[in-house]
């Protein structure tokens, strides 16, 4: 009947380095000592890890928060080290996690280069606790992950990996990170519309679809019951600029200069616009509230018979004369409407005769 298997102990004192050692063979008695004590410095490292996190940057950085993360890289390197010599797979990838989240915890750079061994290691881990379903581990990783890729500007990745995670569980915390994280990346392409034509270049509709996926993450919290003030209302505190920009952009969609006439299409615009006028109102802007108004009223212009455009331009004129914006789009859509711009007629273009033969 065969031992235990085990390793001997790794030289130097890194947690790859700990990884990398050829097993031997120790008797039951110490298997289960040695065991025993894994399990003991997993619950000490986790909860470490636990409150590292609520630790602020200046806490994390100071003396005390020095000495903690260095308490976490002895324990995780012995939970690697004994892990790899017991044939404990879950114990060393845990072992794994928690020496990966001291390491993010100790680095403060924002190149990605700097978190090779992380990533490399979290990667290591992932397989293992995918392949023994341990769901919590495998969030943890995906959540430091995430992390990293914030801190160093992947954008791409920093998405990737929160959508991987939502096929997993979809919940509030999780897809709040995601819609963030497409705000962050919408944001990112609205500072230079060269980039804008830049990710269209092998799909048109490129573009859009970024705003369309979002608007469709957002609208699925908005439907859950416990995405509730005051949740909500932070949330959209939080993102109000880019969540606004989000909505303005989901209600130009009925534009005919965007999209052909259409019932769904107008009702989401219009849905967009109620959103972003709610957004207005909670952060009491009256900026954002003659924004929304310019940009919903240049829509609903084009579907209006004569008497009630008239009306509409009275409105925007009061609005205007009321609220006084610093910012022009109130002022620019009524100059448009009474110099009687064309893109705010269709039956102008609509009556126009085509070119004669002759």
């Amino acid at each position: 009947m065969s031992q235990p298997p085990t390793t001997p102990p790794a030289e130097g004192n890194t947690a790859a380095a700990a990884v990398a050692t050829p097993t031997i063979q120790i008797d039951s008695e110490e298997y289960e000592k040695e065991k025993t004590k894994v399990k003991e410095l997993l619950n000490q490292s986790l909860a470490l890890r636990n409150h590292l996190k609520t630790l602020t940057p200046s806490e994390l950085v100071s003396s005390q928060g020095r000495a903690k993360i260095h308490q976490l890289k002895v324990w995780t390197t012995e939970i690697i080290e004994l892990s790899g010599r017991l044939g404990l797979d879950h114990g060393k990838a845990l072992g794994l996690e928690f020496n990966s989240f001291a390491l993010f915890c100790e680095n403060t750079s924002d190149d990605i280069d700097q978190y090779h061994t992380i990533l490399t290691q979290l990667e290591q881990a992932r397989n293992t606790v995918l392949s023994l379903k341990d769901k919590s581990s495998h969030n943890r990783i995906l959540e430091l992950l995430t992390n990293i890729y914030s801190r160093t500007g992947e954008i791409e990745k920093e998405i990737e990996t929160i959508e991987r995670a939502t096929r997993f569980e979809k919940n509030i915390p999780t897809m709040i990170a995601l819609v963030k994280s497409y705000l962050k990346k919408l944001d990112y392409i609205y500072k230079d519309r060269d980039r804008i034509y830049s990710i269209q270049t092998d799909d048109g509709n490129a573009y859009m679809d970024l705003h369309v996926t979002c608007w469709d993450h957002y609208q699925w919290l908005k439907s859950q019951p416990a995405f509730a003030p005051p949740m909500s209302d932070s949330f959209i505190k939080q993102n109000k600029s880019n969540l606004f920009k989000l909505c303005i952009y989901m209600g130009s969609l009925a534009n005919p200069l965007i999209s052909q006439k259409d019932q769904v299409i107008f009702n989401v615009s219009m849905e967009a616009f109620d959103e972003a006028f709610f957004i207005a109102n909670l952060i009491n802007d009256k900026e954002f509230i003659c924004a929304a108004t310019a940009h919903k009223s240049s829509i609903l212009y084009r579907t209006l018979p004569p008497d009630e455009r008239d009306q509409l331009l009275e409105s925007l004129k009061k609005t205007d004369a009321e609220m006084k914006p610093v910012n022009s789009e109130l002022r620019d859509l009524i100059d448009s409407i009474e110099n009687q711009a064309p893109s705010l007629h269709p039956e102008m273009k609509d009556s126009v005769p085509p070119p004669s033969d002759d």
